[in-house]
């Protein structure tokens, strides 16, 4: 395959992907589906050991059936600039709904951003690549907000 054909977002083949999880998903048993990805992903390092067939996978299953499988649905969107997912996503409620916020509000800043996002939990200042010196929620300043 040429540079010039190759197509980094083309829809991959999801046969590699553990059956169980497959067999979850297609009878839509989002407990088993959510069992499954838990021993597969975590909530932020999105493609594992199965790379794009994982990711595809992900970014088709439907919003609001679980809170976990939104929070993966909504980092995938992230890593994909699928805006409007993750919106989808982040209306419900995601599990860790705050981080992905400020995730979206670090890939997302003007250049001239000096501060990280608000912080609702200490651990999201690391997260952030703060050093813990963050503003409080509803602290909007950094980003010119009334």
């Amino acid at each position: 395959m040429s540079e010039a054909t190759f197509d980094l977002w083309a829809k991959v083949s999801s046969e590699s992907l553990p059956t169980d999880l497959l067999e979850a998903i297609s009878n839509s048993d989002w407990r088993a589906a959510t069992a499954e990805l838990r021993t597969i992903m975590d909530g932020s390092v999105t493609d594992g050991a199965y790379g794009r067939p994982l990711l595809q996978l992900v970014r088709a299953l439907p919003v609001g059936e679980d809170p976990l499988i939104d929070r993966y649905k909504a980092v995938v969107s992230i890593d994909y600039g699928d805006w409007d997912a993750l919106r989808a996503c982040l209306a419900g409620n995601p599990i860790a709904r705050t981080e992905l916020i400020g995730m979206r509000e670090i890939v997302l800043a003007p250049i001239n951003r000096t501060r990280m996002p608000p912080v609702a939990q200490p651990h999201e200042a690391m997260l952030f690549g703060g050093k813990g010196d963050a503003p409080v929620s509803g602290d909007r300043s950094h980003t010119g907000a009334a």
